[in-house]
C-alpha cells in the first residue's frame, strides 16, 4: 500500500484484497432496527401483551432488589459480629455474592467462618513458611528427579525402546 494510487502496467500481478461482509451482520443488524421501532411502538401493542412484559420487568427489579438486599444484608451481618468480637470473629454469609463466578456458584458456600484471635499471626506466618518449604521440597524433588532419570545408567536403555500407547496403558494400568 501507498499514497500514491496510480495503475501502472507492468509485469507484476495485481491483487485485490476483497474482504466481504457476512451476511449474518445484515440479519442482526435488521433485528437491532426492528427491536428498536417495535420498542418505540409500545403503546400500540395489545394489553395482554403489554401486561406481561411489565410484569417480566417487576420480577427482574424484584430479582435484582432481591440480590443488592442480601448484599447489604451480609454486610450488616458481618459488621455487627465484628464489632462485638473486636474483630476476633469473621462471618461472611454468601462469601461469593459478588465474586466473578457462576449463578449458581455465587450462592454456595452458604457462608464463611474465620478465627483472629490469639495466635492468628504465629498461625499465619507458620503456615506461610509451611507453604514456602513445600513448594521448596516440591522444586528439589522435581529437580531430583530429573537428575536420577538422566545418570542412571538404567534407564538410558528404557528410552531406546519404541513404547506403543498399548505399553503405557497397560503400565499406568498396572501402576495403579
Amino acid at each position: 500500500m501507498h499514497l500514491e494510487q496510480v495503475f501502472v502496467d507492468g509485469s507484476d500481478a495485481y491483487v485485490w484484497m476483497y474482504d466481504p461482509i457476512p451476511f449474518w451482520y445484515y440479519i442482526a443488524g435488521s433485528f437491532c432496527l426492528f427491536g428498536a421501532i417495535a420498542v418505540c411502538l409500545f403503546p400500540l401493542w395489545p394489553p395482554s401483551v403489554r401486561k406481561g412484559v411489565y410484569y417480566l420487568s417487576v420480577a427482574a427489579a424484584g430479582f435484582l432488589g432481591v440480590i443488592l438486599g442480601l448484599a447489604v444484608l451480609r454486610f450488616i451481618v458481618f459488621i455487627i459480629i465484628w464489632v462485638l468480637t473486636m474483630g476476633i470473629h469473621h462471618l461472611w454469609l454468601l462469601p461469593n455474592l459478588t465474586e466473578d463466578v457462576g449463578f449458581f456458584a455465587s450462592f454456595w458456600p452458604l457462608y464463611h467462618y474465620e478465627y483472629r484471635g490469639a495466635g492468628y499471626e504465629k498461625k499465619k506466618k507458620k503456615k506461610k513458611i509451611k507453604d514456602e518449604d513445600e513448594k521448596e521440597r516440591e522444586g528439589q524433588d522435581k529437580k531430583s528427579d530429573m537428575d536420577d532419570t538422566l545418570d542412571s545408567p538404567d534407564t538410558a536403555a528404557e528410552t531406546d525402546k519404541h513404547e506403543t500407547d498399548i505399553d503405557r496403558v497397560a503400565e499406568e494400568q498396572t501402576a495403579a
